[in-house]
């Protein structure tokens, strides 16, 4: 795995002004020394991140899943029953269940996006 950091010196924080940043300035070396601590700190972070991604195990997801959605108002629930798979429970609420999850979360992200759509 790569991680790439990119930092820039106005991004630092503490840094308020542009003279802060320039190798002129007269506090240009304590604000380089805060850059620095910022950048091994993310790089500390990210180690730490990536050690513990290898101890890590998905979640255990009892199948067959049911995701309930509760919309705003009827007409939005309505619409979602267009979508294969989802089941009015009553006015405002549906329901999707499904023992394969990635296709129960790609049914989920349909009748979101499309709902969405609509209501905004």
């Amino acid at each position: 795995m790569k991680i790439f950091i990119s930092s820039d010196m106005e991004g630092t924080a503490g840094i308020v002004d542009w003279e802060q940043c320039r190798p002129t300035g007269s506090q240009y070396g304590y604000y380089r020394e805060l850059l620095e601590q910022e950048v091994n700190a993310a790089i500390e972070g990210a180690d730490t991140a990536v050690r513990r991604l290898r101890d890590a195990a998905p979640p255990v997801i009892a199948l067959p899943a049911t995701l309930s959605v509760r919309f705003r108002d009827a007409d939005l629930a309505e619409m979602a029953t267009w979508v294969t798979g989802v089941i009015r429970d009553d006015d405002l609420t549906v329901h999707i269940t499904d023992d394969d999850p990635i296709r129960l979360y790609r049914v989920f992200v349909t009748v979101v996006s499309l709902t969405r759509g609509i209501a905004e």
